[in-house]
């Protein structure tokens, strides 16, 4: 299982240009190069009992990692972060 949390609560950012609508170019991707990023790597091992143990592989933290935030994040924080039916490992 791998679960990564990734961080950009008040860190500095830029503003950076990206197309739209395939037709301009305009300021509107939020990049930030401080951001932290927080990895857990484990196997998840037992026998479905509910005294399933998790072997740590990896459990390490990372700063300075570049993070672009653009489009609804409010919406990928209500419907991703946090629910394990969604799929996803990543949450801003």
């Amino acid at each position: 299982r791998v679960e990564i949390a990734v961080d950009r609560r008040n860190v500095p950012e830029v503003l950076l240009y990206a197309p739209v609508n395939f037709t301009k170019m305009a300021p509107f991707v939020k990049e930030a190069l401080q951001a932290k990023v927080h990895m857990r790597l484990t196997r998840v091992s037992g026998d479905g009992d509910g005294n399933d143990d998790d072997d740590v592989i990896v459990d390490d933290v990372g700063e300075y990692a570049g993070l672009e935030v653009h489009g609804d994040v409010e919406w990928l924080v209500d419907n991703v972060c946090g629910k394990e039916t969604a799929n996803w490992i990543i949450c801003l």
